[in-house]
């Protein structure tokens, strides 16, 4: 049983049939696309002669009985609290309501929707009856840990203890580890729970990284390409590669039809620059922390959401604050208290639009080399990247 977002369907349908399954044979849909009796024609199918059975989280909500989950609600809780990984589930003695619909597995594309134990969809897909249940997911971990033992606790029952468990024994130790004002021995006990989870984590877990599994294709391509027009380089290609890759294939980006694309790519350096508040821009910021619109974020009355974007443009350019247009509008508006009923006559607003704007960019000498020089700069704002232009 294949359960993915309507969207993912056709793939996961065109990569079993790359992989010799036969649609209406041994590969069957039971979505919202066709009619209940195409569903029902379809699933009885697979209980009879086996074989892959594709379906929607939506589906699972509304027709768990069908996949196989029991009738009774005993049933159903006896199933969801089945122990043990992998083949050890099956060994458990279900209810004789769950024995019609045995899946060897569940397939769970797009996982971390199942991130939260206590939602009807997982304490739905617990309900049903497998023997293996694998989760594919590029976010085991959207926000806390707590979300990864969820996830762990409906494919690998019983490995990191119940809820309370793993938050008495992983959860809070590595949050207090990581606390800015943790003392040693908290940093001391979060190292040792972090690695004691990540060892018992990692037999159950494969992890690829796009780059990685698109390099090897590329490799495996250049490599047929090669053995095809010279058999005996073929012998030279199963040596393994020697040193980092730089090279544009290991790039994600396609360069067909690009002219002149480079030939290497160059080292990729991060450098963050922490940027303090000028004066002009901490006037505006204290001054509008004291405001109104701030006091009625903090007293849930207002948006904070709002606040904390005014905010950022102060911190990023306060001539941002005086940009009048369909996003700023009401920004503008909201820091207008500051100085009038104008923003625009903000003394911090205009000595920090003026004090950013006298200081341009310092001219490049002309050294005689005429090489385009190219630059990307990256911005949260419309208004912002014309500032840095």
């Amino acid at each position: 049983l294949v359960l993915a977002p309507t969207t993912l369907l056709p793939h996961w349908h065109k990569e079993f049939v790359v992989a010799g399954l036969r649609d209406g044979v041994n590969l069957h849909k039971f979505a919202g696309g066709g009619s209940k009796a195409d569903r029902d024609r379809a699933l009885s199918k697979v209980r009879a002669h086996g074989g892959v059975l594709l379906t929607t989280y939506g589906m699972v909500l509304h027709n768990d009985d069908s996949l196989g989950a029991p009738a009774s609600e005993e049933d159903a809780e006896k199933v969801a609290a089945a122990s043990g990984r992998g083949a050890a589930v099956a060994a458990q003695d279900m209810p004789s309501g769950a024995k019609g619909c045995h899946w060897d597995w569940i397939v769970c594309d797009e996982g971390h929707k199942l991130k939260n134990p206590n939602a009807q969809l997982p304490r739905k897909v617990r309900t049903l009856p497998s023997s293996h249940r694998l989760i594919i997911t590029g976010t085991p971990i959207q926000n806390h840990l707590a979300e990864l033992w969820a996830l762990y606790d409906l494919c690998c029952p019983g490995l990191l203890g119940d809820e309370a468990e793993f938050r008495r024994e992983y959860s809070k130790k590595i949050a207090a580890g990581q606390s800015r004002d943790a003392t040693q021995r908290q940093r001391s006990a979060g190292a040792r729970a972090s690695e004691e989870l990540r060892n018992k984590c990692k037999p159950f877990m494969l992890r690829r990284e796009k780059s990685s599994v698109l390099a090897r294709a590329k490799e495996e391509e250049e490599k047929e390409r090669r053995a095809r027009n010279d058999p005996e380089a073929q012998n030279a290609d199963d040596a393994p590669p020697s040193g980092p890759r730089t090279s544009i294939e290991a790039s994600t980006t396609g360069w067909a039809g690009v002219k002149h694309a480079p030939q290497q790519l160059g080292t990729k350096n991060d450098l963050i620059v922490w940027l303090p508040l000028r004066p002009a821009q901490e006037r505006l910021y204290r001054a509008f922390l004291k405001s109104n619109t701030v006091r009625s974020a903090l007293n849930k009355t207002g948006s904070a959401l709002s606040a904390i974007n005014i905010l950022k443009k102060i911190c990023d350019h306060p001539a941002l604050c005086l940009a009048i247009t369909e996003t700023s509008a009401a920004d503008a508006a909201a820091t207008s208290h500051v100085a009038g009923s104008s923003p625009s006559r903000s003394p911090a607003i205009q000595d920090g639009a003026k004090e950013e704007g006298e200081e341009g960019d310092p001219e490049e000498e002309d050294d005689g080399d005429k090489r385009e020089a190219r630059r990307l700069a990256v911005a949260a704002a419309v208004a912002a990247a014309g500032l840095t232009e």
